[in-house]
């Protein structure tokens, strides 16, 4: 009985850690992602703003 309950505690806890991973990448992904936004905004800023006011 042990032996089954520390089994199933390594399988979820390995469950866990690949979902923890993954997520981790993705999340990780995103921050960079919105990193290299924020570094280009600037530019494209100008633009954004002078669209928008031309449509109003």
């Amino acid at each position: 009985m042990e032996f089954l309950i520390i089994f199933l505690f390594i399988e979820i806890a390995r469950a866990l850690i690949r979902e923890g991973c993954s997520f981790l990448i993705q999340w990780l992904k995103r921050f960079l992602k919105k990193r290299r936004h924020k570094e280009n905004r600037p530019h494209s800023r100008r633009k954004l703003n002078g669209g928008s006011y031309r449509k109003k």
